[in-house]
């Protein structure tokens, strides 16, 4: 979940594919504080994640 009009972007799978990297990121530069920073998020465990048919 991203505040209102952000977007997110470069999602991007670690190395060692254990991981997944994104940014969360907002054009408005009216957005009040804390949201007029963007912010990367990393999710784990991709490693553990199974495919079924």
């Amino acid at each position: 979940m991203v505040p209102r009009g952000a977007e997110v972007t470069g999602a991007c799978v670690t190395p060692d594919q254990k991981s997944i990297l994104l940014n969360a990121q907002h054009p408005d530069y009216t957005n009040p504080f804390p949201y007029n920073h963007s912010i990367t998020y990393a999710i784990h465990g991709l490693d553990l994640l199974k495919v079924v048919e």
